[in-house]
């Protein structure tokens, strides 16, 4: 199932997968790619089947989606001080 769903202003679509390794699926997923990138063609839609992300952007995208999680909320006194060092004063 594609992970990422992106609609142009001109109305067409883009779906992407984004695998977590080179062989997540195996050949199962090509499979599943080809129907789904024909499905798309079909209704005049993109489909890409994007190159896994490198160890480091991984590991700091995953770093970065915990801090949405309600545990990272506890510290409200420290919003103020990372909006204002990223304001560069």
């Amino acid at each position: 199932m594609p992970q990422l769903f992106a609609r142009y202003r001109t109305g067409t679509a883009l779906l992407a997968d984004c695998p977590g390794h080179a062989g997540a699926g195996g050949q199962r997923a090509v499979k599943a790619a080809e129907a789904v990138a024909q499905a798309c063609a079909n209704v005049g839609w993109t489909y890409q089947r994007l190159a896994p992300l490198d160890d480091v952007l991984a590991a700091n995208l995953k770093w970065l989606a915990g801090c949405r999680h309600p545990r990272s909320a506890g510290r409200p006194h420290l919003t103020g001080a990372v909006l204002e060092a990223s304001r560069g004063r």
